[in-house]
């Protein structure tokens, strides 16, 4: 799945991963260009219909699942190599 942002210079970030912990796949992408947005996963459809989270942050760049701490939850690593936020990472801990 691939997005272009309104630019059309940069993607919107996504990516799937377990981030509630749970044991279903969550997405979280970018909802808006300042807001990232983290929705679960629903056993009777795909995602849930409200964001269980969402980050004011640049949504813009690529995104990975990561379990950094070790927990039942992943965490996310956000980089973007281009664009006004050249080479800033932000790291999400669930």
């Amino acid at each position: 799945m691939t997005m272009d942002a309104p630019e059309g210079r940069e993607r919107v970030a996504y990516t799937f991963g377990d981030f509630s912990g749970d044991g279903r796949l969550d997405i979280a992408y970018g909802s808006k260009s300042d807001t990232l947005a983290v929705y679960t996963g629903d056993p009777e459809q795909f995602i849930g219909s409200r964001p269980w989270q969402e980050f004011k942050m640049p949504a813009f760049g690529t995104a990975r699942a990561y379990d950094l701490n070790h927990n039942k939850a992943e965490d996310m690593v956000l980089f973007r190599p281009g664009g006004d936020n050249a080479k800033r990472v932000d790291i999400l801990v669930f």
